[in-house]
This record gives structure tokens, sequence and C-alpha cells, in this order.
């Protein structure tokens, strides 16, 4: 095994499509119970802004639980 395909298997950080899902739903729930929170507080600016990033990550849950990851961002998008 040559030092690429070592480093490939011992340090590839891909997870599986039902634990990457797993994380992502996490992450958003966490995100969306900070919102709430800025929301009781009247916080509503802040609390939107988490809202809205709570929501992606469930999205991205979703994405990742079906085993389609889709790229949401890509820098050829900002290059002439």
């Amino acid at each position: 095994m040559g030092l690429a395909e070592w480093r490939k298997k011992r340090w590839s950080m891909k997870r599986a499509p039902r634990a990457e899902a797993e994380r992502w739903l996490i992450q958003a729930q966490d995100e969306f119970g900070d919102a709430e929170e800025l929301r009781q507080r009247k916080r509503f600016y802040l609390a939107l802004f988490h809202f809205q990033q709570a929501a992606e990550k469930a999205l991205k849950a979703l994405l990742s639980w079906r085993a389609r990851p889709k790229k949401c961002f890509s820098p050829a998008l900002f290059t002439s």
C-alpha cells in the first residue's frame, strides 16, 4: 500500500450516510433551541438567523440520509 492509499484510508473523514444525517439533525435541533431562546428574549434578528441555520442543517440531514449529497456552495459561481 502506497502512502497516498494509506492516507486516504487512515484519515478519511467520510461518515456513513445515516451517521452523517444524525450529526446534522442534532446540530439542527440545537440551533433551533438556541433560536427559540433568542425569540423568547425578543432578539428577533438573531433568532431569525438561527432559525434559518437550523433549517439548512435539517435539510443537510435529509440529503445525507438519502445518501445523495448536494453541493450547496460552489466557488465556480463567483469566478468569471
